[in-house]
C-alpha cells in the first residue's frame, strides 16, 4: 500500500481484561426511550464527534444511538448510589432519583454517537482508547485517521 503523505500508520493490540456484575440482559427502560427521543427525535441532537443529524443518519441508511457515559448499565450495581457519585455530578438532580435507571439512562448520562463513532472497530468509544476517541472531532476534513478511508485505485494509485 502507498504511504499517506505526511501521516504514519499506528498499529496497537488493546486486550481488556475486567469484571461485571451480574445482571439480567439489556432492557431498554422508560428513562432510556425518554432520553432517546428527547434527544434525537426531538432536539435532534447530532452526533458529538461527527455531527451527524438523524435525517443523515437515515440517508445512509445508518441510525444514532446514545451511548451511556458517566455509567455503563452493566456497571449499575457496582456503584455506591448514595456516597461519592453524588459529589462528582452535581449537576444531576438527585431529588428525582428512586433507582440506578434514573440516572444510568438520562439525559444527563447519555451522549448521541452514530453507531461508526459508537461501535465501529477503529473509531467507536467502546472500541479504541479514548484519547484517539475524542480527538476525532478536531480532524481536519483531508486528514486520514483509519485504513479504511483509503482507497486502493485500479492503477494502484492511493485516494482518501
Amino acid at each position: 500500500m502507498e504511504e499517506i503523505k505526511n501521516e504514519h500508520e499506528f498499529k496497537e493490540s488493546l486486550q481488556v481484561d475486567v469484571f461485571y456484575p451480574d445482571h439480567p440482559p439489556r432492557t431498554e427502560s422508560e428513562t432510556f426511550v425518554k432520553s432517546r427521543k428527547h434527544l434525537i427525535d426531538e432536539l435532534n441532537t447530532p452526533c458529538f464527534i461527527c455531527g451527524m443529524t438523524l435525517e443523515e443518519a437515515k440517508k445512509q441508511n445508518t441510525d444514532l444511538e446514545l451511548h451511556h457515559y458517566y455509567v455503563e448499565w452493566a456497571y449499575s450495581d457496582a456503584v455506591d448510589w448514595n456516597g461519592e457519585i453524588r459529589d462528582k455530578h452535581k449537576d444531576f438532580d438527585w431529588s428525582k432519583f428512586t433507582k440506578a435507571e434514573d440516572f444510568v439512562d438520562s439525559e444527563y448520562n447519555t451522549m448521541v454517537l452514530c453507531q461508526e463513532h459508537h461501535r465501529h472497530k477503529d473509531k467507536g468509544i467502546h472500541m479504541i482508547p479514548f484519547p484517539l476517541w475524542i480527538v476525532q472531532n478536531l480532524f481536519i476534513k483531508t486528514f486520514v485517521d483509519t485504513p479504511d478511508q483509503i482507497v486502493i485505485n485500479l492503477d494502484n494509485t492511493t485516494s482518501v
